[in-house]
C-alpha cells in the first residue's frame, strides 16, 4: 500500500512538471504510452508495481535530461544576447556649415569620417549603414550639436571681447612700461645729481687739500731755503767744515766708487740697484783725524738720479795701532726735481785712508747708518782711490 502512494505521489509531481513545461510534454508523448492512468495502476500486482516503478525512474531521468538541456540552451541565447547589449557604441555627430563630422565608438574601435550634408534622414542612413542599427536605435544614444549662426555669432563676440581684452592688456603694459621708464628716468636723474654734488664735494675737498698741501710746501720751501742759505752761508765762510787749524801741506784728491742695493724706508721693503762716484778733497790730515772736502759726485738709486752739490767727510783711526779707518760722508744731493735732502754713507775701510797708495782701499758701506733722509737705507761695497797727491 505504501509503495502504490509512493508511486502516485511520484507520478503526481511527474505530471505536474510536465504540464508546466509544455515543450518537454510534447517531446514525452511518445513515452506517455508506458504509464496508465486509472484503476488499473491500483489493480497490478506488487511485481508489476515494482516494474512500474522502475520504469517511472526511468522516464524522469529522460525527462531531467531533457530539461537541463533546455535550460543550458535558453542561457546561451541569454548570454548571447547579454554579450551583444554589452557592446557600448557611442555616436557624436556635430553639424556645422553644411557638413557632418560623425564619431561611431564601438567598444576599443572608432570611426571618424565627414559627410557633405547636414540633412538628418542622410546622416541616419550612413550611420545605420556602418552600425546595422536602427534610427530608433540611433536616436536614443547619439549626441548631436549643431552649430547655429546665433552659435557662430556668440563666437564671434567672444572673439571679438578676447581682442578688446588683448589689447586693453596690451595698453596697461605700455602704461607700466611708460611709467617704468619714467621712473627709471627720474631715478638716473636723481643719482645724477647726487653724483654731481659728491662730485663738487670732492672738488672741493681736493681744492681744500691742493691749498693746504701748497701751503705747507711753500712752508717747507721756505725752511729748505732758510737752511739752504744757511748751509750756502756757511759754506762761503768756510765754517760748514768746521774749525781748520792749518790747512795740510799737500792736498790729496781720492775717488769712492761703490754698489750694492737701496731699500725703501716706508716700511714696503722694497729693494733696488744701486751705484754711485763721490770725489774727495783732504781738508786737514793727522795721525788719528783726517778732514775731508766733497767736491761733487753722483748716485743712482733704481731710476732716480742725485746729483751731489756739496758735502764733508772725515776719516778716523780705530784699533790700538790705528790700522783700521772709518769714513762718514755728509753731502746734500738733489733729485731729478730739484728737491735738496741730506745724503749719509758710512765707509769701513781694511786700512788707513793715509797709507792708500798706488793700490785702491776695499770699502764696505754699513746699514742702517748709510741712507738718504727719509727715503733709502743704503749697503754695498766700494773702492777709494787716491787719484792725485
Amino acid at each position: 500500500m505504501n509503495k502504490q502512494l509512493t508511486t502516485f505521489f511520484l507520478l503526481s509531481v511527474l505530471v505536474l512538471g510536465l504540464i508546466n513545461t509544455p515543450s518537454t510534454l510534447s517531446k514525452l508523448s511518445d513515452n506517455t504510452q508506458s504509464f496508465q492512468f486509472g484503476n488499473h495502476v491500483f489493480a497490478q500486482t506488487e511485481e508489476e508495481t515494482e516494474d512500474n516503478e522502475d520504469s517511472d525512474i526511468e522516464v524522469e531521468a529522460e525527462v531531467e535530461v531533457e530539461i537541463e538541456s533546455e535550460e543550458a540552451e535558453s542561457e546561451e541565447t541569454e548570454e548571447a544576447e547579454e554579450d551583444e547589449e554589452k557592446k557600448e557604441i557611442e555616436i557624436e555627430v556635430e553639424i556645422e556649415n553644411g557638413q557632418a563630422e560623425i564619431t561611431i565608438k564601438i567598444d576599443n574601435e572608432e570611426e571618424e569620417y565627414t559627410l557633405d550634408t547636414d540633412v538628418e534622414a542622410e546622416i541616419i542612413a550612413s550611420i545605420s549603414e556602418k552600425t546595422g542599427l536602427t534610427e530608433t536605435e540611433i536616436k536614443e544614444i547619439w549626441k548631436l550639436e549643431i552649430e547655429t549662426e546665433d552659435e557662430t555669432e556668440d563666437e564671434e563676440e567672444k572673439a571679438k571681447k578676447r581682442a578688446e581684452k588683448e589689447t586693453e592688456r596690451e595698453t596697461r603694459l605700455e602704461e607700466k612700461r611708460k611709467e617704468r621708464e619714467a621712473r627709471q628716468t627720474e631715478v638716473a636723474a636723481e643719482v645724477e645729481l647726487r653724483l654731481a654734488e659728491r662730485a663738487a664735494e670732492r672738488e672741493d675737498k681736493a681744492l681744500q687739500r691742493a691749498e693746504d698741501l701748497i701751503q705747507k710746501l711753500e712752508e717747507k720751501i721756505a725752511n729748505l731755503e732758510q737752511r739752504l742759505q744757511s748751509l750756502l752761508q756757511k759754506l762761503e765762510t768756510g765754517e760748514y767744515y768746521g774749525p781748520v787749524p792749518q790747512e795740510s801741506a799737500v792736498t790729496k784728491s781720492y775717488n769712492l766708487f761703490f754698489e750694492g742695493s737701496a731699500q725703501t724706508i716706508d716700511g714696503e721693503q722694497t729693494e733696488v740697484e744701486m751705484s754711485g762716484e763721490i770725489f774727495l778733497e783732504t781738508l786737514i790730515q793727522g795721525n788719528r783725524l783726517t778732514k775731508f772736502k766733497i767736491t761733487g759726485g753722483d748716485l743712482i738709486i733704481g731710476e732716480q738720479f742725485y746729483d751731489l752739490a756739496f758735502g764733508k767727510a772725515r776719516a778716523t783711526s780705530a784699533g790700538t795701532g790705528g790700522d783700521n779707518d772709518s769714513l762718514l760722508l755728509i753731502s746734500q744731493v738733489t733729485d731729478a726735481e730739484g728737491n735738496l735732502m741730506t745724503l749719509k754713507i758710512l765707509l769701513d775701510a781694511t786700512t788707513q785712508i793715509e797709507a792708500i797708495g798706488s793700490e785702491p782701499v776695499e770699502v764696505e758701506i754699513m746699514m742702517p747708518q748709510s741712507k738718504i733722509a727719509g727715503q733709502w737705507m743704503l749697503s754695498g761695497s766700494g773702492q777709494l782711490t787716491l787719484t792725485e797727491g
